[in-house]
């Protein structure tokens, strides 16, 4: 978000493209995915363990509104992936709003993140943390979110792109080829090792921070080969994420309805599923993210574009 924004001029207009294209990108796909969960659920094609939930909490989990602020950071968010997605759209609005203030943003964006990240848990609790779990004793679910300590993530990601964005950079040397060799193999040993076993700066994400800045300071002078199918495959990410565990229910659903059950916890079945919800995010790209959120994004800028039309023809009478 850094990197795409670095033409912003401050300006309301430029704001709401960039809140639109944000918008478009991830709210239309979610909603088909939520509703494709509840109706598989509904006609028992996928696992039929899962509690329906209330009307109220469907509603809130469409407009990215977490539910129970005592069960951080998930949230209870009826759609398992979609608190991820909580956290992304809030964000995107503060990042967004940061954009108003000009050459000031940085600091917009930083005071917000001290206030919430920082300030908001010490009134609430006495202290600050990095355990994502903890709420800190806060009952409105929307002030757990924003002061959660995962959103330190994005606040590490905005520094990581301002220093990519600055004169800094790794030279193209074996000693920087070291560190990327090293910053890889550390996160993946910090990985299978257990030494990280949820979500969060302290967790998994600790050692993550250091490999993206390594990679993204030698890439200024190092130039990365990335194979075709991966670069693909990041194209069909998002619709992997949100698709795969209706792909993978499903499917073992099925498996369980022909009498093949018996293959369910195997590798079999891992590769089996694996290809099942690629082949599934590719054909959702393709007529969700490629079709309908380019329709929604359309719609909405020809929304803007009217009141554009509107204040222009209100000076052209003053």
């Amino acid at each position: 978000m850094v990197y795409t924004t670095t033409a912003c001029d401050g300006s309301i207009r430029y704001t709401a493209s960039f809140l639109i294209k944000r918008f478009a990108r991830v709210w239309p796909v979610y909603v088909v995915a939520v509703l494709a969960d509840l109706l598989l659920a509904r006609m028992h094609l996928i696992s039929t363990a899962k509690v329906f939930p209330p009307l109220l909490a469907i509603l809130k989990s469409l407009v990215f509104i977490p539910i129970d602020a005592s069960k951080a950071p998930f949230f209870d968010t009826p759609y398992d992936v979609g608190w991820t997605l909580n956290f992304e759209l809030y964000f995107y609005l503060v990042f967004g709003l940061s954009m108003l203030f000009g050459r000031h943003r940085w600091k917009a964006l930083s005071t917000w993140f001290v206030f919430t990240l920082v300030a908001i848990p010490l009134i609430a609790s006495g202290h600050v943390g990095l355990d994502v779990r903890q709420n800190y004793g806060i009952t409105h679910a929307y002030i757990a979110l924003i002061s959660n300590p995962i959103v330190w993530e994005f606040a590490v990601g905005v520094v990581i792109a301002r220093l990519y964005l600055g004169s800094m950079y790794l030279p193209r040397h074996p000693v920087t080829y070291v560190l990327i060799v090293s910053t890889i193999v550390f996160a993946a040993w910090y990985d299978f090792t257990w030494h990280g076993t949820f979500n969060g700066l302290d967790q998994w994400g600790a050692p993550l921070p250091l490999a993206l800045l390594v990679l993204a300071l030698a890439s200024k002078r190092v130039h990365f080969q990335v194979p075709a199918v991966l670069v693909w495959l990041g194209g069909i990410s998002y619709s992997l994420y949100l698709f795969h565990p209706l792909a993978s229910e499903g499917l073992q659903s099925l498996m369980s309805a022909v009498s093949l059950g018996r293959l369910i916890p195997t590798w079999w079945c891992a590769a089996a599923v694996t290809v099942f919800a690629i082949a599934i995010a590719s054909i959702a790209n393709v007529l969700l993210e490629d079709g309908l959120s380019t329709w929604v994004r359309h719609r909405l800028f020809a929304f803007l574009d009217s009141f554009d039309r509107r204040d222009s023809r209100s000076a052209n009478r003053s």
